[in-house]
């Protein structure tokens, strides 16, 4: 009897100190995200709660981090402090709203800009990811809506766990344009903006031919609009102005059809929105060469471009009349040719075809020959007759049911949709990239390829890559 009650003590003795150590373990121990690209939310935050006097808030997602310079911003409109405050659409828009809502007051405008993308144009709220996001500051768990909070009770022991990781390794790491240094001065000092240098559009061709531009109305989702509205109602109880604007889209993705979309889209949230839109959507249609590594994203000089349209779009709508002083550089070329040489061991195996686009000329490869259909381990050239290997068409591998490992070289830079499809056998996707940023990686690039993993360098991150990275993303692995 004795030995069944000190079972029973033992149990509820654990019960009670797991779920506290796991409390503990997150809320006590320190960062583990700080140097990430979700790291820079609280120091947005941080800008954003402690700005004094007026402010103008630009609310979305990595369109806005990567798009605006907010010294400029402030330049041109004396008497504000420019908060940028758009970082990672896996965060959402929803989150951001929710995030600014207690931080406007009387004088502020508010310009809310998400990417036209159905995730961000939605009440989407991923809690996994909102918790690495607020690592830095809990004070921010304030924000969040009572819609969101049980998810974000039941993503607590998985977040509690990765940080638990990441502790015994030294914390997650980041560098490059998705890192929180990349908006931070030489000294180490938030900026506000991105600093990180992007000299010029990494994509190959000039553009993410993965995405198109989606600007059709259907694309925003259920409740989206009704929730901007009651935003708009309750800041602007408290003498904020909302308007809503729009973020650049690389012209070559747009189409005929998206630029008639483009005008009824401009219609629509004209009548559906209870607040001012800024400029009309085709005006933010711009030359490949101001972009960087996917069709929203600006380059150093694309932000430029980006912030002088917005101060123009905005000055017109508050009845300002002065020019504004931003310099517009000319758009930056693309380098053309040069690529490191990687292994040709099976550049016999393929069939090619030549290509060209806004990065030079370039090798599409077109299919497999009859050896290279028997094969199953098999690795892509990263050249052919002295000319890169940049992409290969879907229907390369299109129901291979032999090979099982693919590796593929740093110069390949596009995967369209269903490119394994039919792949059974496939386990094995290896890539050699140093970075992806600028990959085009189609949404279902491994849609039915079910067993297949994706093998990145160890320190390769995903952050700030959409499509088919975040689609996969419980499929990464590293070596």
């Amino acid at each position: 009897m004795k030995k069944a009650i000190l079972t029973v003590v033992t149990v509820l003795i654990f019960l009670l100190i797991a779920p506290v150590t796991i409390v503990l373990v997150g809320f006590c121990s320190p960062p583990q995200f700080g140097d990430t690209y979700y790291g820079e939310l609280s120091r947005m935050y941080d800008r954003l709660t402690n700005a004094e006097g007026r402010k103008i808030v630009l609310i979305g997602n990595s369109a806005v981090a990567f798009g605006i310079r907010s010294d400029l911003l402030e330049a041109e409109f004396p008497g504000y402090t420019a908060v940028n405050f758009g970082l990672y659409g896996a965060l959402g828009t929803k989150l951001m709203l929710d995030l600014s809502k207690p931080n406007i007051g009387d004088g502020d405008i508010v310009v809310i800009m998400p990417e036209f993308i159905g995730q961000s144009l939605s009440l989407y709220f991923s809690a996994k990811d909102t918790w690495r996001a607020v690592d830095g500051d809990f004070s921010m768990l304030g924000c969040i809506a009572p819609e969101n909070v049980a998810e974000m009770v039941g993503c607590f022991p998985g977040y509690v766990g990765e940080k638990f990781g990441y502790m015994q390794t030294g914390g997650a790491t980041a560098d490059g344009a998705y890192s929180s240094a990349a908006f931070g001065y030489a000294d180490g000092n938030d900026a506000g903006y991105m600093t990180y240098e992007r000299a010029y559009n990494i994509m190959a061709g000039g553009y993410d031919a993965t995405v198109t531009a989606e600007m059709d109305v259907s694309v925003i989702g259920e409740g989206f609009i009704d929730y901007l509205n009651e935003y708009n109602a309750y800041v602007s109880s408290r003498g904020a102005s909302v308007y809503f604007g729009f973020v650049p889209v690389n012209e070559r993705i747009v189409t005929e059809t998206d630029r008639a979309d483009a005008d009824e889209l401009y219609s629509f949230l004209s009548s559906e929105l209870d607040f001012g839109v800024l400029g009309h959507p085709s005006a933010y249609f711009l030359d490949h060469r101001w972009f960087y590594d996917n069709n929203v994203h600006m380059n150093s000089s694309g932000m430029l471009v980006f912030t002088d349209l917005l101060a123009e779009d905005l000055k017109l709508e508050l009845g300002i009349t002065t020019p504004n002083d931003i310099v517009v550089p000319s758009p930056p070329e693309i380098p053309v040719g040069g690529h490191e040489t990687g292994d040709n061991r099976d550049a016999a195996l393929f069939v090619y075809e030549k290509a060209s686009g806004a990065d030079g000329e370039y090798i599409r490869l077109t299919g497999l020959t009859d050896e290279g259909k028997t094969r199953s381990e098999i690795i892509i050239p990263s050249d052919y007759d002295g000319i890169p290997v940049r992409e290969f068409d879907a229907s390369a591998f299109f129901g291979n049911t032999v090979i099982g490992r693919i590796t593929l070289p740093e110069t390949v830079r596009r995967i369209y949709d269903g490119s394994f499809e039919g792949a059974t056998r496939l386990s094995s996707l290896v890539f050699m990239h140093d970075s992806i940023a600028g990959i085009s990686a189609g949404r279902e690039f491994l849609r039915g390829a079910d067993n297949c993993c994706i093998y990145l360098k160890k320190g390769v991150s995903i952050a700030g890559c959409a499509g088919g990275w975040v689609q996969y993303r419980s499929r990464i692995r590293y070596y």
